[in-house]
């Protein structure tokens, strides 16, 4: 099947706005996805941060139990995460979740390590200790005794799934708007410069039956306007040296046909035998 300019044209940049914008959705969720993971770092870091320094305070004083669950409480319900106390050899002493109780479990030995030099941060379930898939983050609590646990504290992934979901159908609304929109002007944009050829090509068939009276609309000036200019001049062109040769043949025509009538006409007499050489 014969495809036309204008639809190579239309398809090839309508291909382009569409692989541009596929592009463009994976770059966007992948600043989206890192923005979610930095901002949540820094949130339950600080949170993290605000438990050590309470538990640091407040470790072996009376009402310790209490208080703490009075400060993970509020921390919790305004960030929406979970906190996790393990002692330094990665026994689990306080979960703060109503969801999930997590006490008397064991953070693996390497993440403790880990945890216990410097602030931990991860996307995973802490080798299977925690039930589901999280981003979490652990902050070391120091005391006058040394380095005596870690405060982890959790959010779970989907969350980040989410973020991400939300994002996409933002990006996917505004897409398509842009993508009709822009549908429109190269159909537009495609049609208005497709037409000039169209009626070169329809201009050239009456030529070739000759007739020379069809000539382009110039409303442009770039390279299909010039174009179109020269064709018509071409047109022009061929149009007057087809009025010359015509001139020339009915001019050969007439001034031989003088003649041609007398000697046509002496032919005559003498095949009939009236005049004799």
């Amino acid at each position: 099947m014969r495809k036309s300019l204008f639809h190579k044209f239309f398809g090839f940049s309508i291909t382009i706005l569409m692989i541009a914008m596929i592009v463009l959705g994976t770059v966007m969720l992948g600043f989206a996805g890192n923005f979610w993971l930095k901002d949540k770092r820094t949130l339950l870091t600080n949170e993290a941060r605000t438990v050590c320094n309470q538990v640091s305070d407040m470790l072996g004083t009376l009402g310790y139990d209490r208080y703490m669950d009075k400060i993970v409480e509020t921390l919790t319900q305004m960030s929406g995460s979970e906190v996790l106390i393990a002692s330094a050899d990665g026994t689990i002493i306080y979960s703060g979740s109503s969801r999930n109780n997590y006490t008397g479990q064991v953070v693996p030995n390497e993440i403790m390590e880990l945890a216990l030099r410097q602030d931990y941060n991860e996307m995973g379930t802490l080798q299977g200790t925690l039930k589901q898939n999280s981003y979490l983050v652990g902050v070391p609590i120091s005391h006058t005794l040394g380095t005596v646990g870690v405060v982890f504290a959790v959010t779970p992934s989907a969350g980040l799934m989410s973020y991400l979901l939300d994002m996409l159908k933002l990006f996917l609304l505004a897409s398509l708007i842009v993508i009709v929109l822009v549908f429109i002007a190269v159909y537009l944009m495609t049609a208005n410069m497709v037409r000039p050829i169209r009626e070169m090509a329809e201009a050239a068939r009456c030529m070739a039956r000759g007739d020379f009276s069809r000539r382009i609309r110039v409303d442009r000036e770039d390279e299909v306007g010039e174009l179109a200019v020269a064709f018509n001049n071409m047109t022009k062109s061929i149009a007057a040296g087809e009025q010359m040769r015509r001139g020339f043949i009915a001019n050969v025509s007439h001034e031989l046909k003088t003649p041609m009538t007398t000697i046509m006409g002496y032919a005559e007499i003498i095949g009939n035998g009236i005049a004799r050489t």
